[in-house]
C-alpha cells in the first residue's frame, strides 16, 4: 500500500495524518474545502479541493488510491458534515474498487454509548454524536474493509507513540489522547488491519504493562 487519500485534510487531525503519512513515504492525496490549508508544496503530497458532499469532487479524488483515512468533523462554525461526506467516500470508494477504509469516529457513538464520559458528551454535543452514529451505520452496512476509530477528548499534545487501544479499553471524564498519536495509529491500522471491521477505542491513558 503506497497510496493514501485522506478526507479532512485540513482539520486538526487530518493535518496531522497527511503530515505522518508524508514521513512513512506515502503518496498522499489531501481532500481540502481550500488550497491554501497547506501552503507548503510536497513532491509526494497532490492537493484536490472539493465539496466532500459533493460526489462527483470526491469519486474523481478516489481514483487510484490504495486507502482511504477519513478525518471528518465540523468546524466550529459549520454544520454536520460526517455522514453526507461519507456517503459520498463510500460511493467513491466503490466506483473505483478501493476497499480499505480507517475512519475517526468518536468515543460516546454507538454501543459505545454509556457511562458518565458518554453521558456529558452527548449532553454537550449531541448534533455532533448524532452525525458521527449515522456516520457508523452507513460505514457499518458498507462492503469496504473498514475501521472505525473512536477516541475521547483529542488535544494538541505530542506525537509520543504511546497509547491504548482496544474493544473494551475504560474511558472516564479525565481520559484524552493527542490528535497527533490518533493519526499515528490511523495511519498503522490502515496498513497493519489489526481491527479489520471493528470499533477500537483508543486512549493516551494507558494501563502500566499494556503494550500500544
Amino acid at each position: 500500500m503506497t497510496k493514501l487519500i485522506v478526507f479532512g485534510a485540513s482539520g486538526g487531525t487530518g493535518q496531522r495524518l497527511v503530515e505522518q503519512a508524508l514521513e512513512k513515504e506515502y503518496e498522499v492525496t489531501a481532500f481540502v474545502r481550500q488550497a491554501s490549508s497547506f501552503p507548503a508544496p510536497h513532491p509526494r503530497l497532490r492537493l484536490v479541493v472539493g465539496d466532500v458532499r459533493n460526489p462527483q469532487d470526491v469519486s474523481a479524488a478516489c481514483a487510484e488510491q490504495d486507502a482511504v483515512l477519513s478525518a471528518l468533523g465540523p468546524s466550529a462554525k459549520s454544520e454536520p458534515i460526517c455522514e453526507d461526506g461519507t456517503r459520498a467516500i463510500l460511493a467513491g470508494m466503490q466506483a473505483h474498487g478501493v476497499k480499505r477504509l480507517v475512519a475517526l469516529s468518536a468515543y460516546g457513538a454507538a454501543e459505545s454509548h454509556h457511562g458518565l464520559y458518554s453521558w456529558v458528551t452527548w449532553a454537550m454535543l449531541k448534533t455532533k454524536m448524532q452525525d458521527k452514529e449515522r456516520m457508523e451505520t452507513l460505514i457499518r452496512d458498507s462492503l469496504t474493509d473498514w475501521t472505525l476509530v473512536r477516541p475521547p477528548a483529542l488535544t494538541n499534545g505530542a506525537h509520543t507513540g504511546t497509547y491504548q487501544t482496544g474493544l473494551d479499553v475504560p474511558i472516564s471524564l479525565a481520559s484524552n489522547i493527542s490528535r497527533a498519536d490518533v493519526a499515528d495509529f490511523m495511519l498503522r491500522e490502515a496498513q497493519a488491519c489489526r481491527f479489520l471491521r471493528e470499533t477500537p477505542t483508543i486512549t493516551g491513558r494507558r494501563r502500566p504493562g499494556t503494550p500500544p
